[in-house]
């Protein structure tokens, strides 16, 4: 077991590459200014705090579980690849720039959510499958993809109205799968 206290710290690029079991306790907020790549092959995963991006991501590990909030805040165009399947909550909150996937991104479990809370994120013709909650609280989203919301979980749109003529859309070019007792969450 490793902990990091990082509150107060920034750091320019960090890497994942956890053993077997291995666990990072994170307390604080992990302030990454560079690129985070998430790397091996073996069950590890990360708990508590919180972890801020402004450069890349590239997941490689299927085995890892983050149990920590990441946050992509970057102020520049990011991308996010995901060569494993994610197992975590992903927020989008970007003031400038875009986020751009450019790989499939697959959520595994309830409980792991993709929130778009701010910022432009462009899915690049990916798919993506959600086992938790799908939201996003800004204006109109399009997705040039795929979209998969997994059994029990829920696609919610939390946004504010914002006056006449103004109206929230979501739009999906390819297929949007729904699974059983999936929720569709409307807050307009």
């Amino acid at each position: 077991y490793r902990v990091v206290y990082a509150s107060g710290l920034t750091f320019n690029g960090v890497r994942f590459n956890l053993g077997s079991g291995g666990v990072l306790t994170i307390v604080g907020v992990l302030d990454i200014d560079g690129d985070l790549t998430i790397a091996g092959s073996s069950t590890s995963s990360t708990s508590g705090g919180t972890i801020t991006l402004a450069g890349n991501l590239t997941h490689q590990n299927g085995g890892f579980i983050n149990n920590s909030q990441l946050i992509v805040d970057g102020s520049t165009d990011q991308s996010l690849a995901f060569n494993a399947s994610y197992q975590g909550d992903l927020t989008i909150n970007k003031v400038a720039g875009i986020a751009q996937l450019v790989t499939d991104l697959v959520l595994l479990g309830a409980g792991h959510d993709l929130r778009i809370e701010a910022g432009g994120f462009e899915v690049g013709g990916h798919s993506i499958t959600v086992g938790g909650v799908f939201e996003f609280s800004m204006i109109s989203l399009t997705l040039n993809g795929n979209l998969t919301i997994a059994d029990g979980g829920r696609l919610a749109m939390n946004l504010g109205g914002y006056g006449s003529g103004e109206f929230e859309t979501l739009a999906i070019s390819g297929t949007l799968t729904l699974g059983t007792d999936t929720q569709l969450s409307l807050d307009l």
